[in-house]
């Protein structure tokens, strides 16, 4: 057997190791005219590794699908997180096929392959926490929850109408829900390893800075083509709960950008119509292990 070198650090210099940090930015994907195609937002060079990441726990990438065709592409994540941004069609993978339309969200254990087809062209995000798992050097051996679709039309807008009909329902910090698994019944997330809230913005409000030690990868799901609509962050706040020298990121429909973990953000709307941001994060993974930590600076 061959086995490895011992090798030790002096406690006080190792606690705190010298890693690159999670970045503020922009998820960029270029779109190929008139082809069906995936495109995986893969920061695997700036961390070094040898594996494709978006982060080190989560992979996301933006699956395109021209109507009348199908793509098949393969996972080793235990979990995925599919949010449709538009389109229609239906999903396969080891446990059925799946219709979708747009903004439904679904959420699906390990399966080697999948398959969409599509109706009318298609544009879906996908999140997987593959990165995880290749960290580990592990392959899921049993189905960890239930494979779920969160219809818009018939769920996911009933729902955040009922709970924004509560009193009071202006003054919460985000104004949505968490989508969460039947098998999850503790951490009350999508999947063991991650969470996906649908949050909406209305016109004139801002949603109070707030920040967790999950990463999130957030996909807008829709914002006003005029603009006006965007999210600012910071690792700081002042006495007063407002971010010291933010960064500014615009929404815009289909877009994405990375909130990193502990950095306080709000969300802003100064246009005339409501927009709606998805953040998938591995906070399924931090509120399991009772670290999530998210406070609230208002």
């Amino acid at each position: 057997m061959n086995w490895g070198k011992p090798m030790s650090s002096e406690y006080t210099k190792a606690a705190n190791p010298d890693m690159r940090l999670i970045k503020a930015n922009i998820l960029f994907n270029q779109r190929k005219k008139d082809e069906s195609h995936l495109i995986t937002m893969d920061f695997s060079d700036y961390y070094g590794s040898s594996y494709r990441m978006t982060s080190p726990a989560l992979m996301a990438s933006f699956i395109y699908v021209q109507g009348g065709d199908s793509l098949t592409f393969s996972s080793y994540g235990s979990s995925n997180v599919f949010s449709v941004v538009h389109g229609s069609g239906s999903i396969s993978s080891f446990y059925d096929e799946t219709p979708f339309d747009k903004f439904d969200a679904l959420a699906i254990p390990f399966s080697k392959e999948f398959s969409v087809k599509a109706k009318e062209d298609c544009k879906i995000y996908w999140v997987t926490d593959e990165p995880l798992l290749n960290y580990m050097g592990v392959q899921p051996i049993r189905e960890s929850f239930k494979p779920t679709k969160y219809s818009y039309r018939d769920y996911v807008l009933k729902e955040v109408e009922f709970y924004n009909s509560q009193p009071n329902a202006e003054l919460h910090n985000r104004n949505g829900i968490l989508l969460s698994n039947e098998m999850c019944p503790e951490t009350k997330t999508i999947t063991p390893t991650m969470w996906a809230l649908y949050n909406e913005i209305n016109p004139g409000r801002v949603q109070p800075p707030h920040k967790h030690n999950s990463i999130a990868l957030d996909l807008c799901l829709y914002a006003p083509e005029k603009g006006g609509v965007y999210t600012l962050m910071s690792d700081k706040i002042d006495e007063n709960g407002n971010l010291i020298h933010p960064k500014r990121f615009d929404w815009t429909s289909g877009g994405a950008f990375v909130t990193p973990p502990a950095w306080w953000h709000s969300h802003h709307n100064e246009a005339e119509d409501k927009a709606v941001v998805f953040p998938i994060q591995d906070a399924g993974l931090y509120t399991y292990l009772r670290t999530l930590q998210i406070k609230f600076a208002k």
